[in-house]
């Protein structure tokens, strides 16, 4: 009896030993979460007030929009079933789906897509991508609702957008829109219960922890605070299609320099991270190694005259010199052809990542004739001075420095703080020191993420020089065409440009006028615009040099829509 019981407990213990460890191999147990690494933290959790890719890909894993995209890049249902549209193309309807719902319980419903919409293009809430809605998707009386002089000022229920019964959502749109699906893949346009948010709102708490967040997606938020180095996401039970989810959730974890990254992945710690450039021929021949497909444009942007920091001067221009300088064409000219752009690719970033000389990234959006943009225009003829040119450089700067009156500057930089941006700053401010022999130099300002963004925010103008990027909204010229039309509430990124002409190019390609061919042709001239007067100098588009763990599968990534979908990711055992 007593070597019964104590056979009974030798049992016991080795049955509980082989709850933790995979007996058959001898291993442990394959954990079911992916840990992902990312450089940057997650600036906020409101989807209709991010305004960047690490915010925007997390908010995406734990709220699903009205179409979502599949792992060839289609759009399919998610929240909503049924998308239909009128014979004018002005009017879509949508049928939300029946079993979906938040996590607290409450169903998703049409009225939340009304919330949603409204609080984007709320004047008072100042989301960036307030245009969003008024001049891409070009909602129903979304100008006037957002115009100060307009008697419609405010009145957000006059907004195009209603929620006819619980399930049905109808769009109104002042002019037809072309790529109204794809459109709705971005996060400004999820739902939100006000019911839950608005009393967190104001507070200011929501989307600062598990508590103050709603999902309806894959998964949701169970373990986060603000700039949180490490947060968790867990399989959201709620979720329509939970039963296709297969992993119990996703680990995040902000390591913003490649070594540590990498040391992380070798760990065990990560099982997807993003290396940088010195990492690549490292790893190049391992089956873990995969370049992944990008569409961000990295680009430095130049105030030219944002004077919401700096302040004006009597005359107009602004109190920070070094702005006024970087008003005169010849001199940003000159910088943005001094640095070797094909060098930070295959040099510095080696990556996969491509030299842009050029504004609208490769495979972002086909023309009617069904040609890739980028191959119907080569930007090495169509855009001269936008190539790396020492000696052309040179006589840019000789031309600015006449006109200025003044043969030596120095600029701020502004770049955050990860390893590849870091590295591509550094690259730059060598190349002008070299090339312009001294006379112009380049100082670099470190910062963080969300530092840089507000700095660099049209609300503030509170830099000279930004090495910052852009990626696609949408799978249209448009998405980058409009960044840089002042009329608009876009911000582009806080240059101070304004210019007529560009706008009424802009307005044009926006209100219907135009056929698809005409359009497309403005649209050309809308990048040969902005090239031509050098108001930004394009660096490269950035793919992803990637290591992921041969067992996690699954992984969809897309060079638009949805970055990076996890909903279908999986772990072998």
């Amino acid at each position: 009896m007593k070597i019964a019981k104590k056979l009974s407990a030798l049992l016991l213990v080795v049955l509980m030993a082989c709850s933790f460890a995979s007996c058959g191999g001898g291993g442990e147990e394959v954990d079911n979460y992916i840990d992902i690494q990312i450089f940057t933290e997650v600036n906020t959790m409101d989807a209709q007030y991010a305004t960047d890719g690490t915010s925007f890909t997390v908010i995406a894993s734990c709220i699903e929009g009205l179409v979502s995209m599949d792992k060839d890049g289609n759009i399919i249902d998610a929240l909503s079933t049924e998308q239909e549209v009128s014979e004018d193309g002005l009017t879509w309807t949508f049928k939300i789906r029946d079993n979906a719902e938040w996590t607290n319980g409450t169903p998703v419903t049409a009225q939340d897509f009304v919330d949603a919409f409204q609080k984007l293009t709320d004047p008072d809430y100042n989301s960036d991508y307030q245009y969003m809605s008024t001049e891409i998707m070009q909602v129903k009386n979304g100008r006037a609702v957002v115009d100060p002089d307009n008697a419609l000022y405010g009145k957000l229920d006059e907004l195009g957008i209603k929620a006819v019964d619980a399930k049905t959502l109808v769009i109104e749109l002042e002019v037809p829109c072309p790529f109204m699906l794809p459109l709705l893949l971005f996060p400004s346009f999820y739902p939100r219960n006000d019911a839950f948010v608005d009393p967190l709102d104001a507070t200011k708490t929501y989307g600062t922890s598990a508590d103050t967040y709603l999902s309806c997606g894959a998964f949701k938020l169970t373990d986060y605070e603000p700039s949180a180095e490490t947060f968790t996401l867990e399989k959201n039970e709620k979720y329509y299609d939970a039963d296709k989810v297969k992993i119990d959730g996703l680990r995040y974890h902000v390591i913003k320099d490649s070594q540590s990254a990498v040391l992380a992945y070798e760990n065990g710690e990560v099982d997807y991270t993003v290396l940088d450039g010195s990492l690549v021929d490292q790893y190049k021949s391992s089956e873990e190694f995969k370049v992944l497909p990008g569409s961000y444009l990295w680009y430095l942007a130049f105030n030219i005259n944002n004077t919401k920091t700096f302040g004006t001067n009597a005359d107009g221009t602004c109190k920070n010199a070094n702005v006024t300088y970087l008003a005169n064409q010849n001199l940003r000219h000159a910088i943005s052809a001094s640095y070797d752009r094909e060098a930070i690719a295959n040099n510095v970033l080696k990556d996969g990542s491509w030299a842009a000389g050029y504004i609208y990234p490769v495979g972002l959006a086909t023309g009617p004739d069904g040609q890739d943009y980028r191959t119907a225009v080569n930007a090495v003829t169509a855009y001269p001075d936008t190539q790396y040119n020492e000696t052309k450089a040179y006589e840019f700067y000789e031309k600015a420095a006449a006109e200025l009156g003044v043969t030596d500057f120095t600029f701020e930089l502004i770049v955050e703080d990860n390893e590849a941006a870091k590295n591509v700053a550094a690259f730059i401010q060598q190349e002008i020191a070299e090339t312009f022999k001294g006379h112009i130099t380049v100082n670099l300002k470190t910062t963080t993420k969300k530092a840089r963004l507000e700095a660099m925010n049209a609300k503030n103008g509170n830099f000279e020089i930004g090495l910052t990027r852009w990626g696609p909204d949408y799978g249209d010229p448009m998405t980058y065409a409009d960044l840089w039309d002042y009329t608009t509430s876009s911000d582009g990124l806080g240059s101070g440009w304004v210019d007529d002409t560009y706008s009424a190019m802009i307005k044009s390609c926006k209100d219907g006028s135009l056929t698809a061919e005409e359009r497309w042709e403005v649209l050309k001239d809308c990048e040969k615009y902005i090239l031509d007067r050098a108001i930004i100098s394009p660096v490269y588009q950035k793919n992803d040099a990637s290591l992921i763990k041969a067992n996690v599968k699954g992984i969809e990534f897309h060079a638009l829509g949805l970055p990076t979908n996890y909903k279908n990711a999986y772990i072998e055992k």
